[in-house]
């Protein structure tokens, strides 16, 4: 009886194991492609499905981790990293709040809308 208990808990354990990395890869898709931010609406970022980022005057790589976008930027003056929480990922809208270097959200997110690049 002990051993079924242990291999039903086992075999939850890996279906468990197995959905969060597929939760991961899921955010990983919805984030490839174009997005352009309401705000700022000339800051675009196209995030591509091999790790790379671009925007007009800048090019780098990103990662994510959880609910977190981890992007290193590289421009005409060097590199630097930027760290945001993901508030909210859907098929067209991503709001994303920077993080400071502690790793705490500023409350002051940004939404981001997909775009078609072919129409532009």
């Amino acid at each position: 009886m002990k051993t079924i208990r242990l291999f039903w808990l086992f075999t939850v354990m890996a279906l468990m194991a197995v959905s969060c990395s597929d939760d991961d890869n899921d955010l990983e898709s919805s984030i490839v492609g174009a997005w352009q931010s309401e705000i700022h609406t000339s800051r675009i970022w196209i995030f591509m499905s091999d790790g790379q980022v671009v925007s007009e005057d800048e090019y780098g790589t990103y990662y994510l981790n959880g609910d977190r976008l981890y992007i290193s930027w590289t421009d005409e003056y060097g590199n630097y990293e930027e760290a945001f929480l993901i508030v909210e990922l859907t098929s067209d809208t991503m709001i994303l709040d920077e993080l400071d270097e502690e790793g705490i959200a500023h409350d002051d997110p940004e939404t981001y809308r997909r775009i078609n690049m072919g129409n532009r």
